[in-house]
């Protein structure tokens, strides 16, 4: 979010930031979504993994007239295109991905492309 921000230093506007962690159910969705509300103009990223909660995130949002961006949807879908494999839709390290197994594949499969890129 701020190295978002920092691109707007210009602005009037100073922005107040709220980041809510582990937003897994649809409840505590809900709750944050409908306490963002009350705080007038308000704009919403989410980084939500869960296709399903993603949607109910959108929705909630129009429904309360809230700004919304879904900031992973479209990650995770370009992602999935170029693995070739479908998301898993798990929050955050739940997923048991170890820090090797991600240098790994990165190493091996974008690496791999680069180097087809240069040539």
């Amino acid at each position: 979010t701020e190295r978002l921000l920092v691109q707007f230093e210009g602005s009037a506007l100073a922005p107040h930031v709220t980041i809510v962690p582990k937003v897994t159910t649809v409840e505590r969705l809900s709750e944050v979504i409908e306490e963002a509300s009350r705080g007038g103009n308000v704009m919403v990223m989410a980084t939500l993994v869960d296709s399903t909660m993603a949607s109910w995130a959108r929705s909630l949002c129009s429904d309360n007239n809230l700004r919304f961006i879904d900031v992973m949807t479209p990650l995770i879908d370009e992602f999935s295109d170029f693995l070739e494999e479908d998301a898993l839709g798990v929050p955050g390290g739940a997923s048991g991905v170890s820090q090797r197994r991600v240098s790994k594949m990165v190493n091996r499969e974008f690496f791999g492309m680069v180097e087809a890129v240069k040539f």
